[in-house]
């Protein structure tokens, strides 16, 4: 079964901030009843990272703020808590300009049938 659809992710800390979007597919691997339900596909993303240091001399704050696209890959397993609501956990690596290894864990929702 291939799916598709968004999955923001948003990061956040006092000098360190980053949101992303991924448009991903998935192809998963068994049976549309099964409780767990393993896949693989891959994604593209828009990200935005945000760093604020501040100067010890001065005091004086500073911010940066890069945007980026990427691609990348992403695999994981669900866990379908009613036939619309899962857990979802697995890896994704992304390359581009801000290329990453996050290991993510989230609820998902599917909207309409599957």
């Amino acid at each position: 079964q291939i799916e598709a659809g968004i999955a923001p992710l948003l990061m956040l800390n006092k000098d360190f901030s980053m949101n992303q979007t991924q448009f991903f597919a998935n192809y998963s691997f068994l049976t549309s009843d099964a409780k767990f339900v393993p896949y693989a596909g891959a994604h593209i993303q828009l990200s935005a990272l945000k760093v604020q240091s501040v100067d010890p001399l001065t005091g004086n704050s500073t911010s940066t703020t890069k945007t980026s696209v990427g691609f990348g890959f992403r695999a994981g397993i669900r866990y379908f808590l009613t036939e619309n609501v899962n857990i979802d956990v697995g890896p994704r690596i992304s390359f581009g300009d801000q290329s990453s290894f996050i290991f993510a864990a989230g609820v998902g929702v599917i909207i309409g049938k599957h």
